[in-house]
C-alpha cells in the first residue's frame, strides 16, 4: 500500500498538522483516529469502519491530509460493492472531502498532490458502478466527484494567476 503513492516513513504528520488552528474539534478527531499513524496503519484503521472514518479526511489540515491521501487513493482503488451491499462504499463522502480540502483557504496544494486527486477523479468517473447499489447512488457519486473536478480547476487556475506552481505538501 505505500508504494502506491510513496511517502516518507518519517516524520508523520503532527498534531499541528492535523488542527492547525487549534482548537478545531473536527481536526482533533481525525488527529485521535489517525495520528503517528504509518500509511499501512491508517489504511488497516480505515478499513474497519471505513463509513465512520470518511470524514476525518475532510477535517484533518491539508499537511495530514496530503500525506494520508494514498489511504483514500488505495480504498476507491481496491474496493467494490458486495451484490447485497446498500451503501456507495464512501466514494460520494469522501469526494466532497477531497473538495472540502482543495477549497480550504490560505492552502495552496502541491501539484504533485493535484496529479494525484485527479488521476483518482479520472478512475472513480470510469468505475461508478463499482460503488454504487442503486443508479440514485451513482448519480451521488458523479456529482460529488464533478465538484472534485470543478476545485481542481480551481486550484490551477488561482494557483496560476499567482504565478507560483506549487507549495507545501
Amino acid at each position: 500500500m505505500d508504494a502506491l503513492l510513496p511517502r516518507p516513513a518519517a516524520p508523520l504528520p503532527s498534531q499541528s498538522d492535523f488542527d492547525p488552528s487549534g482548537g478545531d474539534l473536527d481536526a482533533q478527531s481525525a488527529w485521535k483516529n489517525f495520528g503517528g499513524h504509518t500509511l499501512a496503519e491508517a489504511y488497516a484503521k480505515f478499513l474497519t469502519v471505513p463509513e465512520v472514518y470518511q470524514e476525518d479526511f475532510m477535517f484533518m489540515g491539508y499537511r495530514a491530509f496530503a500525506y494520508y491521501f494514498p489511504v483514500v487513493d488505495y480504498y476507491l482503488r481496491s474496493v467494490s460493492l458486495a451484490p447485497d451491499d446498500l451503501g456507495d462504499c464512501e466514494a460520494a463522502m469522501l469526494g466532497s472531502g477531497i473538495t472540502n480540502q482543495l477549497s480550504a483557504k490560505n492552502v495552496a496544494c502541491s501539484a504533485g498532490l493535484i496529479r494525484e486527486i485527479e488521476s483518482l477523479h479520472t478512475f472513480v468517473i470510469q468505475n461508478v458502478a463499482r460503488y454504487a447499489a442503486t443508479p440514485k447512488d451513482e448519480r451521488r457519486i458523479r456529482r460529488e466527484w464533478k465538484h472534485v473536478a470543478v476545485a481542481i480547476q480551481h486550484h490551477r487556475s488561482v494557483t496560476k494567476s499567482q504565478g507560483s506552481g506549487s507549495t507545501s505538501t
